[in-house]
């Protein structure tokens, strides 16, 4: 489900609506956008953009 970002309250509103379910719910046989249960790590990865210095920026 895809919603827009909170507002300036914080709230998010859901559409149930507009709720679907991917291929792979219904076939082995279809791509699965959906990670697996095995491929989520326990631990915390942070990783985010360096910050590259440009001369003369």
């Amino acid at each position: 489900m895809y919603t827009d970002p909170p507002d300036s309250n914080g709230v998010v509103v859901l559409d149930f609506n507009k709720c679907y379910n991917p291929p792979c719910v219904f076939t082995p046989f279809a791509t699965c956008p959906l990670p697996r249960p095995v491929n989520k790590l326990s631990i915390r990865i942070e990783a985010g953009e360096k910050m590259y210095y440009v001369e003369g920026h």
